[in-house]
């Protein structure tokens, strides 16, 4: 075995000056272990580690010993995700894995890995049927600094690990909590009156359809050779609707549609009616454009609340669409589809209500992005 020095990080934990060396995979661990077919397995009741329990999904158990403890790295070695890093669990371990028993931090081990995960399945797979390549430990380099330092490494990025789990399941218990409030606070098929209403509102929800409130529309149509790959106004197609936009079109001509043509008014909800149809989103006043017939609006009378229409967007049936595989909403079914509704006053209460939560839900999904930016830098930082 030859140590090749090469370097340090650029961000490192007080008192380690020592230069990292690059090592075989084969030369930092113990152990490769095959994995084996959950139906030869005896022994004692322990879980069986295969994919889908380590991507989240139900435990088993199997009569066999485990092989496996959480300080392991594990990798998938066949299926179409083969070369697949997964750590922390412990159990037998199923036919289509592989373990690596490290002689160190197996903390380090993971985080290094992982951070290389797409190079792993572009340079060490067999073409056509995925499976990682036999020579894997031989071949793959790993930068390794002492035992010491690893294990600080690992242990810093296991707690930042916790802290983003941690976030992710507050984000989607809200989402979660908001998919049953919802449920709750509108009425079922049937009912004129929700399970749940704030105090001081009991007449019945009186039922119409959205044809009834208003009519669909839609901004001008755009044509390709009115668009750039830059420009002054961003203009929003069907893909990129509620993302960034790839479009734009010249500000002379947003005018010139925008006092001309329909557009919405700040409150208004915009609907997908392609793709992913009946995605909402609420106008905010910036200057930008929507792609015709694939983005529309109901443009509506004082007895309809736009907070309260976002909500019901997300819970609603399209008249017309049940059962359907036609990825498409047309203006009939928007407006044939009916709507129970309460008084403005209630409307706006439950839409107040719902946007309050909408806006915790968005501050969760911020803070958990930002965690998985600064963790990704943090890797660009700390290892060689």
């Amino acid at each position: 075995m030859t140590d090749k020095k090469i370097g340090t990080p650029k961000l490192r934990f007080p008192g380690f000056t020592d230069e990292w060396k690059q090592r075989k995979l084969k030369d930092v661990i113990e152990l490769e272990l095959k994995g084996t077919a959950k139906a030869k397995m005896s022994g004692y009741e322990s879980v069986y580690l295969e994919t889908n329990y380590l991507n989240g999904g139900n435990i088993s158990y199997v009569d066999s010993p485990s092989n496996v403890d959480k300080n392991d790295v594990l990798i998938l070695w066949d299926g179409s995700q083969a070369g697949t890093i997964y750590h922390g669990f412990k159990g037998a371990l199923g036919s289509t894995l592989k373990a690596f028993k490290p002689k160190s931090s197996g903390e380090f081990l993971y985080q290094y890995l992982k951070r290389n995960q797409q190079i792993i399945y572009d340079n060490y797979r067999t073409p056509n049927i995925p499976h990682v390549i036999k020579t894997f430990s031989d071949e793959f380099s790993i930068s390794v600094p002492s035992n010491k330092e690893q294990q600080r490494i690992g242990r810093f990025f296991h707690q930042l690990d916790i802290t983003i789990a941690l976030h992710q399941r507050e984000l989607e218990h809200l989402k979660l909590r908001k998919s049953g409030l919802l449920q709750k606070m509108f009425p079922k098929n049937g009912e004129k009156f929700p399970e749940v209403r704030f105090p001081g509102f009991t007449d019945d929800w009186k039922q119409c359809k959205l044809g009834e409130l208003g009519t669909v529309t839609m901004n001008k149509r755009i044509f390709k050779n009115q668009t750039s790959s830059e420009g002054d106004v961003p203009f929003y197609k069907i893909g990129t609707f509620g993302g960034e936009p790839d479009s734009f079109i010249p500000r002379q001509l947003f005018e010139e549609y925008k006092e001309k043509f329909p557009y919405p008014e700040v409150g208004d909800i915009l609907i997908s009616a392609s793709g992913s149809i009946g995605r909402a989103i609420e106008y905010t006043g910036k200057d930008e454009y929507f792609q015709d017939s694939n983005i529309v609006w109901l443009k509506h009378d004082n007895r309809l609340e736009n907070t309260f229409l976002k909500q019901f967007y997300s819970i609603v049936k399209w008249q017309g669409l049940e059962g359907s595989t036609i990825k498409r909403l047309y203006n009939k079914n928007i407006l044939n589809t009916k709507i129970n509704v309460p008084s403005i006053a209630e409307q706006q209460k439950i839409g107040l209500f719902f946007k309050q939560l909408d806006d915790a839900i968005t501050l969760h999904r911020r803070r958990l992005h930002h965690m998985k930016l600064r963790k990704k830098a943090l890797l660009q930082q700390m290892f060689v």
